[in-house]
């Protein structure tokens, strides 16, 4: 039977629920199990269908306006709970027989005339939650996409043309200014600021020298903990211990990959631009950031399809969500926390929230500076990440300018970041650790040349010169020859990088009062 008005669908959906009942009580389910997936897939056809079946039974433009208009505030409502659910934030005050209808929000496709949609709209009623702490608010631009896109489709359709349509789109305006569950304002200006950002800019950040060495941690250093569900990685002394634990083993890769990194410090370099003054203890009104999703696709250079671009993203976001890192710290302090406390992305872009805990960390850290082009690396290309990495955060140390060491490194701190072999490593390979060793120049010295000469070319920042020098020289190049002339790598190992970045990062009263307060020592 075709299905033409509302009357028809809902009919045969009554009849539909009946019969899955009926059989429902007829076990074993397994004999009915063809019938009962035709059934189904009858069923979700027709509530697909019943928004538009139900805007066709409207007589004329002015009952869709008002069925529209009166509909509106339910359709806010709905947005935000699905939000909600799927930013995993936190346990929500809803009375228990309702709890399980936002849980489906996220495995339902939007109907208005379902009852998980009455009860969801119904336990809004019941979140006992100030919005001034909401933990996620709705950014404006994107939440009247998704009213105009998918939730008022059918009426806006049926008003094409029409002055009611106007009247529809003002009323759509007047709802998201006045809901205090939408950061109408603030998000949509953070995210217009932040995609006027380009891969020429320094942020100021917060920083921590172990953030930096997520970046270069492979598969291999981590040790499975099977109590904890995770894998485990560990570093340091009785002065300055690191840990981090990756949960889910089964689900994510126990590893950082650089694009996750760079997601981690993106995220963080724009919550220190909203919060340059942090104090511990003290409330932090501004700790979600935003990030338009095609603006950050331009930013990483990529050239994937925006799907997966997208599965990429949400694939780094799980992992920073999965990671705990504990911290002991002579000079911080202890300091215990996931990476990111909640997280959530839709099609236009995605927020990314820092817990208490993490402010309290971020608060006795100094600033350095975050340079964008860094972005721009190729994700396949760890060495060559932190190696860019190492150099930027070296130069933008406030100690290290005032000694004007800034633009030198040695070989062993860059070393020390990439994956490449030490000498212990080589002497381990093969049955002869000396002929591994004669070696070295091809495992260790070429790789990490090619390596700073791939910065050398980045079209957008990277270096714009360097050279070997040796210790104490004055930044006095090495020719070719005396390189040559180097006998072992230990030897090498202890020269030094003279290098010139593109965009060389320099203080100034627009880092913030804290970048130039604090010291921040690199060594080498």
């Amino acid at each position: 039977m075709d299905i033409v008005t509302m009357e028809q669908a809902q009919r045969r959906l009554g009849e539909i629920r009946e019969q899955i009942s009926i059989i429902a009580e007829d076990l074993p389910l397994k004999e009915h199990e063809t019938e009962l997936t035709i059934l189904r897939k009858e069923r979700d056809t027709l509530l697909r269908q019943l928004p538009a079946l139900h805007v066709a039974s409207l007589t004329d433009p002015a009952s869709v306006y008002e069925d529209a208009r009166r509909f509106l505030p339910d359709a806010i409502k709905y947005i935000y709970l699905d939000a909600l659910a799927l930013a995993k934030i936190g346990i929500i005050t809803i009375p228990k027989e309702d709890r399980p209808a936002l849980i489906a929000v996220r495995f339902m496709p939007f109907n208005r005339f379902s009852k998980p949609f009455e009860r969801i709209v119904a336990s809004f009623e019941h979140l006992d939650m100030d919005p001034d702490a909401a933990p996620l608010l709705l950014e404006a631009t994107y939440t009247k996409q998704w009213i105009i896109n998918e939730l008022l489709k059918d009426h806006l359709k049926a008003l094409e043309g029409k002055p009611e349509r106007k009247r529809l789109i003002v009323d759509i305006d007047r709802i998201i200014e006045e809901c205090p569950y939408i950061r109408a304002k603030t998000a949509s200006t953070l995210i217009s600021d932040t995609s006027a950002l380009t891969p020429k800019d320094m942020l100021p950040i917060y920083h921590y020298s172990a953030f930096d060495k997520m970046a270069a941690l492979r598969k291999s250093d981590f040790v499975p903990d099977y109590v904890a569900n995770g894998s485990t990685y560990e570093s340091g002394n009785d002065e300055e211990y690191f840990s981090m634990i990756i949960k889910g083993i089964e689900e994510y890769v126990p590893s950082v990959p650089v694009n996750c990194h760079k997601l981690f410090v993106l995220a963080l370099a724009l919550f220190t631009r909203q919060n340059p003054n942090l104090k511990k203890n003290k409330p932090c009104n501004n700790n979600t950031v935003f990030i338009t999703i095609d603006w950050y696709i331009n930013l990483l250079g990529l050239h994937t399809s925006r799907r997966e671009a997208r599965r990429s993203i949400r694939n780094d976001l799980k992992t920073l969500y999965n990671a705990s890192i504990t911290i002991k710290s002579k000079r911080f302090g202890r300091g215990e926390f996931r990476l990111i406390q909640a997280y959530a992305m839709n099609p236009s872009f995605i927020s990314i929230t820092f817990g208490s805990n993490n402010i309290d960390f971020f608060a006795k850290l100094p600033q350095t500076q975050a340079a964008l082009w860094l972005l721009r690396i190729d994700g396949a290309s760890p060495n060559v990440y932190s190696i860019a990495n190492k150099l930027v955060t070296h130069a933008s140390m406030k100690n290290n300018q005032r000694k004007g060491t800034n633009n030198k490194l040695s070989v062993s701190s860059l070393l020390a970041v990439t994956h490449l072999p030490t000498a212990k490593d080589l002497m381990k390979r093969g049955k002869d650790g000396k002929t591994a060793m004669r070696h070295w120049r091809k495992r260790v010295q070429q790789p990490f040349e090619k390596a700073l000469n791939e910065i050398l070319t980045l079209q957008t920042g990277g270096l714009l010169s360097w050279h070997y020098a040796l210790p104490g020289s004055d930044g006095k190049k090495l020719s070719p020859d005396e390189v040559r002339q180097i006998p072992t790598l230990q030897d090498y190992s202890r020269i030094m990088v003279v290098y010139e970045l593109a965009y060389m990062p320099t203080y100034t009263a627009a880092n913030g009062s804290k970048a130039t307060q604090d010291t921040a020592v690199e060594n080498d």
